[in-house]
């Protein structure tokens, strides 16, 4: 993986997909690459890093395709980047996805003469169409060697008449017309909005077919409503400090937006006998939290499992079942994976989503639009404030709703915390390891918060159940050791302190993220008192805090290493 781009039209096709590929940055890669098209001869650029703010000259094309990878088959260098050509030189090929099955057809191919130039499994699909293209014309051989491949793969193959054939499973495909006619392909519905809103997605198996310039293949294209300027960074530094900032507006556009949804989802739950809460990373906490919040508040027991782990629970699946289901990008393949087997048992499927036309708000049976808007920064900030305030809204908490987006409004203009938090980020930038801690509502949000630290700032951060500490974690703790301790207003106040008191005892330094100081408190960020709405605030800190340990670092907030916005492999 990670994103694929392609331009048929007048124009300069290679700059087209270059700036393309800028719009792509945010999923997260390692290395790009662009081909192009002139003179029946195709023209290849690729280079590992940052597409940063050069400028590509490749000459004039009317096509071109390209790719920003991720690594899965093969280190970070140009020879495994995309696009890849076939011996003949005939070929480009980019592609999403994993070929599970690609070593033995390397080894076939090899055999029978096929020479390799990479170490990556897309190579293969190149030379699987030079070979199936000695017996059937370009578009019959990239559909036949579709055929063999085996896993979740979508691929681009651009001849050197400039025709192309997209094919899609798993990894998600749009094709997008503009007023002049032109197409584009793209692996990410919101890059495509600066071009066109007309587009058309692709279902699996299907085939996208570009020949002399034209769509000759058969689309049903539809108009999408979605804003782009919400993507700007407006005068924000980086995507992701302002994306932190929009939370209070991105709030209410969920919490005052259509109810429908809410209250379709509300009937299901209540009318289900198991119910089953599913995500990955972030949005597997705030399923983790949902687990609490419909136990509390509407009586209905939830099992939180992560989607890579479901399918040990499969089986239990029946039509009283329900899984319900978050993620930001509407593409995670784990998550579409759980919804199409929980189907298939015949339960019904819920999805928490902010990519409306992605495939998991295709797929399932109630999808709930998250209204976060676009989310350029690979970590995520709003789409999961915006996941916790539908869960709010399911378990019946509407009223409290515009105080807490009022309230994260007023923590953020605070000129104090600010200070504090870079502060501390200094202090912090030293370390190796820390701890957060919580109890009850607040043991998910140890978790996510500790997620965010280590994600943007490559600090070793673990989040725990404060009551978890006994049992292993302790022996962990020696003099000056950061942990931080979230303390509500709540039943477990007394317990979440007795915790805090056994960590200061044995050296730790303590800093207290609380309504009120706490005596064992070494450091004290306060946050508003919001019993129930707690998480929506208590995250703000730790958002904040890995954006400046990650600036002290000197690391790119935007676009942490390794990491990818759409996780479209296993």
């Amino acid at each position: 993986m990670c994103g694929i781009f392609g331009y048929v039209g007048g124009g300069n096709a290679t700059s087209i997909v270059f700036d393309g590929l800028k719009n792509l940055e945010y999923r997260g890669y390692d290395s790009w690459g662009i081909a192009s098209m002139k003179s029946d001869k195709i023209l290849i650029h690729k280079r590992v890093g940052k597409i940063g703010l050069s400028k590509l000259i490749l000459g004039l094309s009317n096509v071109a395709i390209g790719h920003t990878r991720w690594a899965t088959h093969g280190g970070v260098t140009v020879a495994n980047t995309h696009p890849h050509l076939d011996c003949g030189k005939s070929l480009a090929v980019v592609h999403n996805g994993i070929i599970e099955n690609y070593g033995a057809l390397k080894s076939e191919l090899q055999n029978i003469g096929h020479k390799f130039t990479s170490d990556t499994d897309t190579e293969v699909f190149a030379h699987l169409v030079e070979e199936a293209m000695k017996s059937n014309d370009f578009v019959t051989a990239v559909k036949s060697s579709f055929v063999k491949i085996k896993g979740l793969n979508t691929l681009v193959v651009m001849n050197k008449e400039g025709d192309l054939v997209a094919c899609k499973n798993g990894s998600s495909l749009v094709v997008g017309i503009d007023k002049s006619h032109a197409i584009y392909l793209s692996s990410d519905l919101p890059s495509l909005l600066g071009y066109t809103k007309n587009v058309a997605i692709l279902n699996d198996q299907e085939f996208v077919i570009i020949q002399d310039g034209m769509l000759v293949s058969n689309h049903k294209l539809v108009q999408i409503d979605m804003e782009v300027n919400l993507a700007d960074k407006g005068a924000y530094p980086h995507y992701y400090l302002k994306e932190i900032h929009d939370q209070p507006s991105s709030l209410r556009r969920r919490f005052m937006g259509d109810q429908s949804q809410i209250t379709e989802a509300k009937k299901i739950l209540a009318q289900a006998k198991n119910v089953y809460a599913i995500g990955c990373g972030t949005a597997y906490y705030s399923m983790l939290l949902s687990t609490y919040l419909l136990s509390l508040h509407n009586n209905i027991q939830a099992t939180a499992i992560p989607a890579n782990e479901f399918a040990t629970f499969v089986h239990l699946l029946g039509p009283d079942s329900v899984v319900m289901v978050a993620s930001q990008s509407g593409e995670t393949i784990d998550a579409i994976e759980v919804i199409r087997l929980s189907k298939f048992r015949g339960a019904k499927t819920i999805g928490l989503i902010n990519v409306l036309g992605s495939t998991l708000s295709r797929e399932v049976d109630l999808c709930i639009s998250l209204s976060a808007g676009i989310e350029k920064a690979v970590v995520s900030s709003k789409a999961f404030s915006n996941m916790l305030c539908s869960i709010y809204l399911i378990a019946g908490h509407q009223h409290e709703l515009e105080i807490t987006a009022t309230s994260i409004r007023a923590l953020l203009e605070s000129k104090f915390l600010v200070k504090q938090l870079k502060n501390l980020a200094r202090q912090l930038a030293s370390h190796h390891s820390l701890f957060v801690i919580g109890r009850g509502i607040n043991y998910p949000l140890a978790l996510e918060g500790a997620l965010k630290l280590k994600e943007i700032s490559y600090l070793h951060a673990e989040g725990l159940a404060g009551g978890e500490l006994k049992h292993g974690v302790i022996a962990l703790i020696e003099r000056g050791t950061p942990v931080f301790v979230i303390v509500g207003n709540d039943v477990e106040k007394s317990s979440i302190i007795s915790s805090a008191m056994e960590l200061k005892a044995r050296g730790a330094w303590i800093i207290g993220l609380s309504p009120t100081k706490e005596m064992v408190f070494d450091d004290w960020i306060q946050v508003p008192d919001l019993p129930i709405t707690s998480p929506l605030v208590n995250i703000i800190p730790f958002q904040l805090l890995g954006y400046y340990l990650a600036l002290e670092k000197k690391l790119d907030p935007d676009m942490p290493r390794n990491l990818a916005k759409s996780v479209t492999v296993k």
